[in-house]
């Protein structure tokens, strides 16, 4: 993320989304597969009450 010139801000706020998704799932990030990231976003939209526009930041890593 630093090579990519990320700020401090944005480094934060993908690892907590990963650790959000890793919470959820009580797995490696490594062993989640995309149909899973999808289920999970579909998750914070509709349980938690997510705006698809912050759903849509969650994982864009």
């Amino acid at each position: 993320m630093s090579i990519r010139g990320l700020s401090e801000n944005t480094k934060r706020v993908y690892t907590e989304s990963v650790n959000g998704l890793v919470q959820h799932y009580r797995r490696s990030p490594d062993t989640i597969d995309s149909k899973e990231v999808q289920d999970y976003l579909l998750f914070l939209y509709q349980e938690r009450g997510l705006a698809w526009s912050t759903c849509n930041t969650k994982l864009r890593y």
